[in-house]
């Protein structure tokens, strides 16, 4: 939102809560073996969030919802 590249209908903690309520969504925290495993992902993908989502979707066998073709790369099962 800061860069002008999301616009969302509501404040930021609002949206993500009615999202997470809407779709039944279970939140991860960001725990020490998920950083661990992102620093130790091979340097395929240079966006450390993107790192956390993939090693956390590795580590808890999760599918990831998103356009980024980079993910698949990774071994993690991906739905666009």
């Amino acid at each position: 939102m800061a860069k002008g590249k999301l616009k969302l209908p509501r404040p930021p903690q609002e949206w993500f809560e009615k999202v997470v309520e809407h779709h039944g969504l279970a939140v991860l925290p960001l725990e020490l073996n998920v950083c661990l495993a992102a620093a130790q992902l091979p340097p395929i993908h240079d966006d450390p969030g993107d790192r956390f989502i993939i090693a956390a979707a590795k580590l808890h066998d999760l599918t990831v919802v998103t356009t980024d073709e980079e993910f698949e790369k990774y071994g993690v099962t991906v739905i666009c």
